[in-house]
């Protein structure tokens, strides 16, 4: 890797790193969610054709830096208290909490998620239980709804049914083993069912194809061929669904 190189868009000095590889065959730009920016480049490439590569690319960089900026300013720090705004399916749904009940449970209706918390339990407990029957409730409507879709996706790409987990991460939507094992993250059962769908073909359609070739978004798109208004959409409004 080397550093200590930048370029400058409209009197802002923008650093990169240049890592060089001898598998790769191509140049790629990353803007690293930290805001690091990274050129890939195959083992020889000269650094003068690289940084040329790179002043052509500036308005992109800049473009997803100040994305990332935005995503950090909507950043949602999750207490679980009563009147805190959640999503699920893509409309907003309040929490409402109460602790005066014998036994406690959770129940969605009308636009609100209630949780009974039992009034034995103290304060902080309370807001563990909150947290726990929150999640739970949420993995499970994420595991009836996305297998679902799963089921139905498989059978229109002509591949055999695979094993999905759910997990509560932060960054990637969803990810595709060599096994076909597929993993979701759990809050994508916040965004609007179009949304849903569009991960599950995406992540479906890496049985076929273990990259992000032509073909394989050539597969994506005989399956869903808005993907890229879906995709697209996920990207701007993805940092707003917070578990």
């Amino acid at each position: 890797m080397t550093a200590g190189n930048s370029i400058v868009y409209e009197g802002l000095t923008i650093p990169y790193d240049i890592t060089y590889s001898p598998r790769r065959n191509s140049i790629s730009i990353v803007v690293h969610r930290t805001k690091r920016v990274e050129i890939k480049a195959p083992s020889g490439t000269p650094a003068s054709y690289i940084h040329g590569l790179a002043g052509k690319k500036v308005a992109w960089i800049v473009k997803r830096l100040k994305v990332l900026d935005s995503m950090a300013e909507l950043q949602v720090e999750r207490n679980y208290n009563d009147g805190e705004m959640f999503f699920f399916l893509g409309t907003p749904i309040t929490l409402s909490v109460t602790g005066d009940t014998a036994t406690g449970g959770i129940r969605c209706a009308d636009g609100h998620l209630f949780v009974d918390t039992p009034r034995s339990l103290p304060g902080p407990d309370q807001a563990q239980y909150t947290r726990r029957l929150v999640q739970d409730w949420y993995r499970e409507q994420a595991a009836r709804i996305i297998g679902e879709k799963v089921g139905g996706y498989a059978i229109s790409l002509g591949v055999e049914l695979p094993p999905f987990r759910l997990r509560n991460i932060r960054r990637r939507w969803g990810s595709c083993s060599h096994k076909n094992h597929l993993n979701f993250n759990l809050r994508l059962i916040m965004a609007p069912i179009d949304l849903v769908e569009y991960v599950v073909v995406h992540e479906l359609c890496h049985i076929r194809h273990k990259n992000h070739s032509r073909e394989f978004w050539g597969t994506v798109r005989e399956l869903m061929p808005d993907y890229p208004e879906r995709r697209g959409r996920l990207k701007r409004e993805g940092q707003r669904y917070i578990l």
